[in-house]
């Protein structure tokens, strides 16, 4: 809840809350949003994070993204046995999207004329 609710920027949810007033927080949120006042959120769907634009083809990879994975791979040991196979089932995935979008954009780099002038 807390990663849907940065995520959507809603106001509504338990960010900001402290132990003390999260009861009569949660309920004047929930008065307000059955009055139909908004939190202000995008309302954008927020269950699955999508994963970040890459590259266009013949562009370098971010370097954030090498020191990214470094420092998961790093800490991975660390983690519980679930965590680390989602990690490694999640990287494999990714390194799947990448090595195709790289395939089609070589493809396409290498077909694709283009017209120049009046050609």
């Amino acid at each position: 809840p807390v990663v849907k609710q940065f995520l959507s920027g809603d106001r509504f949810g338990p960010i900001g809350m402290s132990e003390e007033k999260d009861d009569a927080v949660a309920a004047q949120e929930a008065a307000m949003a059955a009055a139909g006042i908004s939190g202000g959120g995008t309302k954008d769907d927020f269950t699955e994070i999508i994963p970040q634009v890459q590259p266009n083809p013949g562009m370098p990879e971010r370097k954030a993204v090498g020191r990214h994975r470094q420092r998961v791979l790093e800490l991975l040991p660390s983690l519980p046995e679930n965590a680390q196979r989602a990690i490694r089932e999640s990287m494999a995935q990714e390194d799947e999207i990448r090595a195709q979008a790289q395939a089609h954009g070589a493809d396409v780099a290498d077909t694709a004329p283009i017209p120049i002038g009046g050609r």
